[in-house]
């Protein structure tokens, strides 16, 4: 999950009541009703709760170092992700204004704007590079 988004957890095949609860509620909560929030990057387990069944469901919360960075032609900056994360592709929606490396280095070629978008296992970081 990456901070800020919200999640809806189910039970199917149970017509009992289930109750939820997070075991690192400062990464991720849940409401009664199952949906997960996360709010900072980290670990937690979210615990779905039946009779004497408790059923886990793993959350990683993941989130960009930087949304925004003004940088000048020829400056560098190393992009990070923060959180639980082995490993990360990179590319640049524009690379005649700023190139970016395998590892998330950032290289401002050119006056303009462009997003660096960071993909971790389908999930999406953007940040917006100005080069002025």
């Amino acid at each position: 999950m990456t901070k800020g988004e919200e999640v809806k957890l189910f039970v199917y095949g149970i017509n009992k009541r289930v109750s939820f609860y997070s075991t690192n509620f400062r990464v991720a909560g849940v409401n009664i009703n199952g949906k997960v929030t996360a709010y900072q990057t980290g670990k937690a387990f979210i615990i779905a709760k039946v009779d004497n069944k408790k059923l886990k469901c793993r959350v990683k919360v993941i989130d960009l170092n930087k949304k925004n960075l003004k940088l000048k032609p020829g400056d560098k900056y190393r992009l990070r992700i923060k959180g639980p994360v082995l490993f990360a592709s990179y590319k640049s929606s524009n690379p005649e204004v700023a190139t970016v490396s395998i590892f998330g280095k950032i290289k401002a070629k050119k006056p303009g704007r462009t997003k660096i978008i960071a993909n971790v296992k389908g999930k999406k970081l953007v940040c917006i590079v100005t080069v002025r």
